[in-house]
């Protein structure tokens, strides 16, 4: 492909959609590697921004019947050339750059995390399913912030109940796993499809009516949270056509109606459920990022027990005594927010949370300043959180008329 002959960087004669032999794979298959099975082919940029084809090279494993990862090409899209690398995290000569982010390919991560939760727990040789999982979903690629995205996976029994017994997130570049088990009763994708298609809860009882249908399930961590995350779009509501062709990664009927998204949705909104509380009543939604954060936090200040229940626990506040270490303020959009990190027992900033709030929390948050003996109150539920919201702040130097308190 040719976008600008004036700018031969511009310029890639190979291409996924090129054709005529110019695909990753074929361009491999026609320059030596016809032996190998070629897996994963992925456009990716390295540091120079120069464009690159990452392949996997794929070998039967002797006595055994499956391909698993040999090596890596990298195949340069401006001018064909190709080279191979060794498998990285291995200790091996030549090994994939840092930048190479896929060697596993979703197909691959799902079936190492089957070995993983068939073989990990359970005797190699033994009977029946007792101490065996599976994965209940499709793996889905996240970027934690390591260098390297992860897949990540859920793994459930082999049984008829929803639980997610483990939390697997597989690097795409080397292939470890790291595994984590949920602190409370987590149910599977399904069970959370379920409750973003019934949302209930701030901002989401017009989900049904409006036929909005979630998509790209993702789990994050915020305020303090494991949490559901999902993008709403467009249900395609015509059931008497056949289901419109989808986006890459979508669920065809994540609702379980007959009905997937339309064949080309556009952005609609976002929704967040606590993973410990995954039921319709917990649903917020917001048609923006900040909307749908604001009303998950008070979603959150409102929500009971795990089991979906009144209002307990969730809505206590708790009360941060100290000394103002630093402060700073952001204004946009003519509002003001104010950040404030308290001093630790040393005497110095404990930067490990910073608490947040705007003008609308009175006069003593605006006039405080570093030194000044405060009390901040935040929500019970946020209390482990990094960045937490103030419910009342307080201002010992400064006694004048504080909203919230």
């Amino acid at each position: 492909e040719r976008y600008a002959p004036e700018f031969p960087q511009a310029s890639m004669i190979v291409s996924l959609g090129g054709g005529q032999g110019s695909e990753p794979d074929r361009w491999a298959r026609s320059h030596g590697y016809d032996s190998y099975l070629l897996d994963n082919p992925t456009l990716e940029i390295n540091e120079k921004g120069v464009p690159y084809y990452t392949i996997t090279l794929l070998a039967p494993q002797i006595g055994w019947t499956f391909q698993a990862p040999v090596g890596v090409l990298l195949i340069n899209a401006h001018t064909g050339q190709i080279t191979r690398y060794n498998l990285p995290g291995r200790n091996l000569p030549n090994p994939a750059p840092s930048w190479v982010d896929r060697i596993y390919s979703e197909k691959s991560a799902g079936q190492i995390g089957n070995w993983y939760g068939f073989y990990a727990h359970a005797p190699f040789g033994g009977q029946g399913n007792a101490g065996r999982y599976q994965v209940s979903g499709t793996p889905t690629l996240v970027y934690t912030g390591d260098g390297n995205p992860s897949w990540r996976m859920l793994l459930t029994s082999f049984g008829t109940e929803t639980s997610t017994y483990r939390i697997l997130e597989m690097d795409a570049a080397t292939g470890a796993i790291t595994s984590y088990v949920p602190a409370e009763p987590m149910g599977i994708e399904s069970t959370v499809d379920s409750a973003f298609c019934n949302g209930q809860g701030v901002g989401a009882g017009n989900i049904k009516a409006d036929h909005l249908i979630p998509e790209d399930l993702t789990l994050h961590v915020i305020y303090g949270q494991l949490t559901w995350m999902a993008s709403y779009e467009s249900e395609d509501t015509n059931t008497s056509d056949t289901p419109p062709d989808q986006q890459e990664g979508d669920d065809p009927d994540p609702c379980g109606n007959g009905t997937g998204p339309v064949a080309k949705p556009t952005f609609t909104g976002i929704g967040f459920v606590s993973a410990y509380a995954a039921y319709a009543n917990n649903v917020a939604y917001g048609n923006s990022k900040s909307a749908a954060l604001a009303n998950y936090l008070q979603q959150l200040s409102t929500q009971g027990s795990s089991n979906g229940n009144a209002p307990g626990a969730g809505a206590t506040k708790l009360t941060i005594t100290g000394t103002i270490c630093a402060k700073n303020n952001d204004t946009s959009g003519g509002n003001t927010t104010y950040y404030i990190t308290m001093c630790s027992k040393n005497g110095k900033p404990d930067n490990t949370v910073v608490y947040t709030g705007t003008s609308q929390l009175g006069s003593p948050l605006v006039v405080s300043a570093a030194g000044d003996h405060v009390i901040i109150t935040v929500l019970k539920v946020t209390a482990n959180a990094s960045s937490q919201q103030m419910e009342s702040f307080s201002d010992a130097q400064h006694p004048l008329a504080a909203a919230g308190s």
